[in-house]
């Protein structure tokens, strides 16, 4: 596999596993099973495959998975951004709040008889 080829492949099968990563909640667990798939079941799912055959279809497959993947999720590969803090702000001036208030400590009038 030529340098271009890894590169390739490198950056099309990261595109793919950012997805796993974010639709999974950012499990590492999926993500390394998947990961491991690759790395261990690849080459015994197509034993007939030489080294070069192997790696050109996981290229293939990579790209391909990564270009529907990018296509699908407009480019965001599953990621939610978190609320901005001006959205924030806004959200909490408009919304209710969520606890009561303190109420003030009891003063205590006991007096100390001598």
């Amino acid at each position: 596999m030529g340098v271009v080829e890894f590169v390739v492949t490198a950056l099309a099968f990261n595109a793919v596993m950012t997805w796993v990563f974010n639709r999974s909640g950012e499990s590492m667990l999926l993500h390394t099973s998947v990961d491991n798939f690759v790395s261990m079941v690849w080459s015994d799912m197509f034993p007939k495959l030489t080294g070069k055959q192997s790696s050109q279809a996981f290229l293939l497959a990579a790209v391909t998975a990564a270009l529907i993947l990018l296509a699908a999720t407009r480019g965001r590969l599953g990621f939610v951004p978190e609320p901005s803090a001006q959205a924030t702000e806004r959200y909490q001036a408009v919304s209710l709040p969520l606890r009561r208030p303190a109420l003030p400590r009891p003063v205590c009038l006991a007096v100390r008889y001598r």
